[in-house]
């Protein structure tokens, strides 16, 4: 890879090289197991919310956007990551791939109620992959980053006047590597140590 061809080839190195590539592999393999899932944000949270009551607002979500989901297509579902302005992302995990691409499908259909304003549906990303995305959207070369089926997708952007049908095809992000291999974006110290990768910087494990 990229990155680890950048390391000094020591034998702490190449163990740390091990071990990111098994962290990539089992970052993939979470990331399958949550092809069922998605995560509703914005949704506001109550005081003495029952797991009942979460239930019924996803199904709400659901219903607002035109997908005919009942509950038995939701294997589980409840509040789960961080708290932000008197929301909490509602974790759903639906019995089949079928009704969560219809849902998926459908979602575009949220922008224009005006009272589901700031409720968005999306893949339930693995960590590595959530920060992946943030990171991919704030590079000044990407015109818009998003994802699909958790893959991470990429339009850079191009100079005006310049026209290239190779590079308006969107590049797909799956690990940091790509960032550099497919983006040519060079990471520095900094960001290994964001995208939670800073036993990769050179230096940091030394005395």
């Amino acid at each position: 890879s990229q990155l680890f061809d950048r390391l000094p080839k020591t034998s702490n190195q190449h163990l740390l090289a091990n071990i990111t590539r098994l962290t990539y592999e089992n970052d993939r393999l979470s990331q399958y197991t949550r092809r069922e899932s998605v995560r509703i944000a914005g949704v506001k949270m109550e005081q003495g919310e029952t797991a009942q009551g979460v239930e019924g607002k996803a199904l709400k979500v659901f219903s607002d956007v035109g997908a005919k989901i009942s509950p038995d297509d939701i294997a589980a579902v409840h509040r789960a990551g961080r708290p932000k302005n008197g929301t909490q992302p509602i974790l759903v995990k639906f019995v089949s791939r079928k009704k969560r691409q219809e849902v998926m499908t459908m979602k575009k259909a949220l922008k224009e109620k005006p009272e589901c304003r700031g409720i968005f549906i999306n893949d339930d990303l693995t960590p590595l992959r959530a920060r992946l995305l943030g990171f991919v959207q704030r590079l000044d070369g990407v015109e818009r980053a998003w994802t699909t089926d958790g893959r991470i997708f990429a339009r850079r952007k191009l100079p005006v006047g310049m026209q290239s049908d190779e590079l308006k095809r969107p590049v797909v992000i799956e690990s940091p590597d790509d960032i550099f291999s497919r983006l040519k974006v060079v990471l520095e110290s900094k960001d290994l140590i964001s995208l939670g990768l800073g036993h990769l910087v050179p230096g940091a494990g030394d005395g």
